[in-house]
């Protein structure tokens, strides 16, 4: 055993990583400030690692800091595997770590050895340690690794459900500016709630490294070893070229600047505002169901498409009828009979002519409205004098339909895109076949597959195995059905089917904690009327989220006469490409089931014919009674503040500005946060990052405030925020009454100001 101090000094150390499993990461949820704890304590320990005490097999060390124990292995890296103290149980905000590090400049720790039984499984999943609470960041798999060290070519990942894509995207960022790539890097995803969050991420990152730049050059960090960029690496994940010679300091602020300076983050609405300087509004499949299909139907424009639904009629329009691209005439859509001929197979010619005669209604319908998609600004933006990217990332490249699959080969000289086929339920037609034509005909290109699992159990992944080996049974065999390989994390992991016998109304009366997946807005809709505060989505919405218990309601029986079509039918096992119309109900199934981290429940009337032996074989049976009593074990009775407050704040990423609403609903400030909500829905249309932070100052969300003006780069307006709160230090500067005009409603910005402006004429004065 042996005792040393630790401090507030950053240790840097060219032989180990220090990393944190998911298991500490559950045990320590409620901890604030855990991973500034776990930094120091690793340092101490690189610090101090020729005097760790010997280990027998079967031991792992522990660092005792007070009543707090955390078990870590040293060996490649240092990785913290578990926790433990006994004054955890029940409490709300842990903030002992917080009130230890401000009230001392030093604390002892003290190292042991210990036996331990932990299975290898707790060691699979690991993170670096994060300088912000809840933002979380994945050591990569060698696999991943790969893919983000790729050079000078173009780079098309598939990835299973929970295989850590946008991960790879944020690395493939920090890679670009360790290497110090010429020219500008585009990211550019689907949802304006992604695009924040891994822009967010990444100026969490950028700020870490600030930090250590100042450590090292006001002497506060320490090297536990010569290599001093190894050691910089290792701290913070980068990936240096080898250049011994080079100023570490000078490389780290190169590397923040370049993220700050050479870096956008994009939708296509975005990119369209760039380049014509016009803004658009917007027409997505909301618009389509909610505005135009409600009019339409007043005028029996949908009525010969009743047995479709408004979302399949969408699909077709945004996904084909306009999506469709020829790379060589990108400003030519199908016609009538092109779209007839590609998809009588699966609707029938007569339905084609229908569908195509409500795509032109519909384009005219937008147009009065003043409405714009991805589709028509992708074919604007391909008629004029386009920026160039050294590199384009496309994050949830399935998302995207073809003619801007042609706009993103146009914008970079290389493309580095991610995405899953058998997630795609938005209406974009997307075939990887089509991306990976436009890949070649550009040089090289790397196309890799990730099938590793790190969110859902074995058995879940094998039930997401299971619907693509059904998959390609029904369709045939292609390169975008891809098997898994869950990570374990040693969890208990169950998959209960229930013949729903008033399930709803059972669980209403029960008020469980679970989440309800269903297949369509009327469903949920119907349900919230019964359970005006259970979480329920449709399989759109919880796409981009994970529960660890979900009920998959009535997700196949929704769809029984569209598989029996689907049995009667002779489909094409050649032609049945990834945007088959009945490859879109077995996504819908797909994308549920791989939200499930540890609990699926399958609530059907009757299971389809097609899937039986799938349910049979990956299912276990269970009456009514005894799945919802087994569901309140696993889900609860309660949510907890913190847990309600983190749905809220996915909700917003991902967009789900009306399920945020209902999140907002369940905490104590209910108007404060539907006001924020709001907020960022306008966000969200425009994309006017200052004017939301304006918004949020003056609201007094600060944070939200602080992130917005972080990522329009108005860092003036982050001064002058915290000096009207107290927060600020130093002088302003007068250049700041150029902000006036959109802040004298503030009082104390007004005073502020006028201040700054007396103080600076009474220096030129003297």
């Amino acid at each position: 055993m042996i005792r040393f101090r630790i401090d507030n000094r950053i240790v840097l150390s060219a032989r180990h990583q220090v990393l944190k499993t998911e298991r500490l990461l559950r045990e320590t949820v409620r901890l604030k400030a855990v991973d500034e704890m776990l930094d120091r304590v690793a340092g101490g320990i690189l610090l101090n690692e020729a005097r760790l005490p010997r280990r027998g097999e079967g031991e792992l060390w522990i660092a005792k800091l007070g009543d707090h124990v955390f078990w870590f292995d040293l060996a490649d890296d240092l990785v913290f595997v578990g926790y433990e103290s006994p004054e955890t149980a029940d409490v709300k905000e842990d903030t002992r770590f917080v009130a230890l590090m401000a009230q001392n400049e030093s604390l002892e720790v003290e190292v042991d050895v210990r036996r331990a039984v932990l299975p290898q499984e707790d060691f699979a999943k690991r993170y670096r340690l994060s300088p912000e609470e809840g933002v979380y960041f994945p050591a990569l798999s060698s696999e991943q690794n790969a893919l983000v060290t790729s050079d000078d070519v173009n780079v098309l990942a598939q990835g299973v459900a929970g295989s850590g894509k946008t991960n790879i995207c944020i690395d493939k960022l920090i890679y670009c500016a360790s290497r110090g790539y010429r020219g500008r890097v585009l990211y550019i995803t689907y949802s304006r709630g992604l695009l924040l969050d891994t822009a967010s991420k990444v100026e969490v990152w950028r700020g870490d490294v600030l930090r250590v730049a100042d450590a090292i050059e006001q002497g506060t960090a320490v090297f536990a070893d010569s290599d001093k960029q190894r050691a910089v690496a290792n701290r913070l994940g980068l990936y240096p070229a080898a250049d011994e010679g080079r100023d570490i300091v000078a490389f780290l602020r190169a590397v923040a600047a370049f993220l700050q300076d050479n870096v956008d983050y994009r939708l296509i609405l975005d990119l369209y505002a760039q380049v014509s300087g016009q803004t658009a509004k917007v027409a997505d499949e909301e618009y389509f169901v909610s505005r135009y299909a409600k009019e339409a139907r007043g005028r029996g424009r949908l009525d010969k498409l009743r047995s479709l639904g408004s979302e399949i009629v969408f699909k077709e329009i945004y996904g084909l009828i306009e999506g469709w691209c020829d790379p060589q005439d990108p400003q030519r859509t199908l016609s009538r009979q092109e779209y007839i001929d590609l998809r009588a197979e699966s609707f029938g010619r007569a339905s084609c002519d229908e569908i195509y005669s409500v795509a032109e209604d519909y384009r005219r319908y937008a147009d009065r409205d003043g409405r714009q998609d991805n589709n028509t600004l992708s074919r604007a933006l391909l008629g004029m004098e386009l920026p160039t990217y050294s590199l384009v990332i496309a994050d949830e490249v399935q998302d995207f339909a073809e003619v801007t699959l042609v706009l993103l080969a146009r914008l970079g000289r290389k493309l580095f895109c991610v995405g899953d086929a058998l997630q795609m339920i938005n209406p974009c037609y997307f075939r990887f076949a089509y991306l990976k034509r436009l890949l070649f005909d550009a040089e090289t290109a790397n196309v890799a597959t990730l099938r590793a699992n790190y969110r859902s159990g074995a058995k879940i992944q094998e039930i997401l195995d299971g619907v693509g080996e059904l998959n390609a049974e029904t369709f045939g065999t292609h390169s975008f059905v891809l098997s898994g390989r869950a990570v374990e994390d040693g969890q208990t992991v169950t998959a209960t089917v229930v013949k729903d016998k008033g399930f709803a109304e059972g669980l209403a009366k029960r008020e469980q904690e679970a989440t309800l997946v269903v297949p369509d807005r009327a469903t949920k809709e119907r349900l919230r009327r019964l359970m005006p505060t259970q979480e329920i989505l449709t399989v759109s919405e919880i796409k981009g989220l994970e529960r660890d218990a979900v009920v998959l309601y009535h997700l196949l029986d929704t769809y029984q006469d569209e598989y029996a079509t689907l049995s009667r039918r002779a489909i094409s096992r050649k032609t049945a490409d990834e945007n088959s119309v009945y490859r879109y109900y077995f996504n819908l199934f797909y994308v549920g089931a791989s939200r499930a981290r540890k609990h699926l429940y399958l609530v059907e009337g009757q299971v389809p014919p097609l899937f039986e032996k799938l349910v049979a074989n990956h299912f276990e049976g269970a009456d009514q009674q005894q799945a919802l009593s087994r569901l309140e074990q696993v889900a609860g009775k309660r949510l907890d503040e913190e847990e309600q407050r983190s749905r809220l704040e996915q909700f917003i990423t991902l967009g789900q500005f009306a399920n945020a609403r209902t999140a907002a609903l369940r905490l104590p400030n209910a108007t404060r946060e539907i006001r924020r909500v709001d907020v960022y829905a306008k966000l969200a249309d425009d994309g006017d990052l200052r004017a939301a932070g304006v918004a949020f100052w003056q609201m007094g969300a600060h944070e939200d405030a602080r992130k917005c003006f972080g990522l329009s780069g108005d860092q003036d307006l982050i001064e002058l925020m915290d000096a009207t709160t107290g927060e600020g230090e130093g002088k302003l500067d007068v250049h700041l009454l150029r902000y006036l005009p959109a802040l004298d409603d503030d009082d104390n910005v007004v005073r502020l100001l006028s201040q700054v402006t007396k103080e600076d004429l009474e220096s030129l004065r003297n």
